[in-house]
Formats: C-alpha cells, structure tokens, sequence
C-alpha cells in the first residue's frame, strides 16, 4: 500500500473524512487499551489472545479487536471495552479472554468479576462512562480513543 502525500489542508481533510467512512459505530469490536501502563499489565498478551478465541469461535470477521492509546486509567489496566455499548472491563488477564468472547461478545451479558467497582458506592459499573474517572471529563483528545485504529 503505498503512503498519501498530504500536501495541504483539503488533503488531510479528505484523509479524515475516508477514515471517519469507515467506521462502523454498531459494529461489535473488542478494544484493548496499549498504553505504557496497560502494556506493562500485560494488555500486549491480550491481543492475540482475542483474536485467537475470536477466529477459534469463527467470529474473527464479525468482531475485530482493536489497539488503543492511553484511557489514561493505567492503575486499572490492562483496560477493554467492548463496543458498541461501551462495556467496560479493568484488570483484564488472559484467563479473561474466553469468558469474555462467550459471555459478552455471543451472549450479550456482563462478565461481573472484571466490572470497576466504585470505591465510594460499592456499586459494578457497566458502562465506560460511568466509571466515576471518565463521567465528569470532556475528552476531547481521547475521545475518538476506540473509534479510530492507531
């Protein structure tokens, strides 16, 4: 594939709205967070472990997995959501991968053991924006985090 020149700002802006066309908002994808503090968790051994559980289901061109940059909740990571309903899990290991894939990816259900738990309310939390670190922040910078494939 050979690299676009960009040679003015029509350029990128064409370069930008080619990426955005691609996107499939309701598309089942399994996003994996590889920042510095997740990849030092171990969220590159996630990767291909998803992707292997994926195409060992036959579901490999239903549900890709996607790299990230930096949710910036490193403490809690190796960091995955699951799109498009924005599940989020925390603390992710490869012993997850299988539970994951079958429960929330074919099963529509919540894996309980890997939700945040608010330390203030005791409450499982579902949904990445919900996670009392993200739910009072305009993220503008990482707001396409997930979206777009690095």
């Amino acid at each position: 594939m050979q690299k676009q020149m960009l040679r003015n700002i029509n350029d990128l802006d064409d370069l930008r709205n080619s990426v955005i066309s691609k996107i499939h908002p309701n598309e089942p994808c399994i996003t994996l967070c590889t920042g510095t503090g997740c990849v030092a968790s171990g969220s590159g051994a996630l990767i291909e472990g998803f992707r292997n559980e994926l195409k060992r289901r036959n579901l490999d061109d239903s549900v890709s997995v996607r790299t990230t940059g930096c949710h910036g909740f490193c403490e809690h990571g190796p960091l995955v959501v699951i799109h498009p309903k924005k599940i989020f899990y925390h603390n992710v290991t490869r012993n997850d991968i299988e539970d994951i894939v079958s429960e929330t990816i074919v099963n529509g259900r919540v894996v309980n053991r890997l939700l945040y738990q608010d330390p203030m309310t005791g409450k499982e939390i579902i949904f990445e924006n919900d996670v009392p670190f993200y739910n009072k922040q305009m993220r503008i910078l990482f707001g396409n985090n997930g979206r777009i494939d690095p």
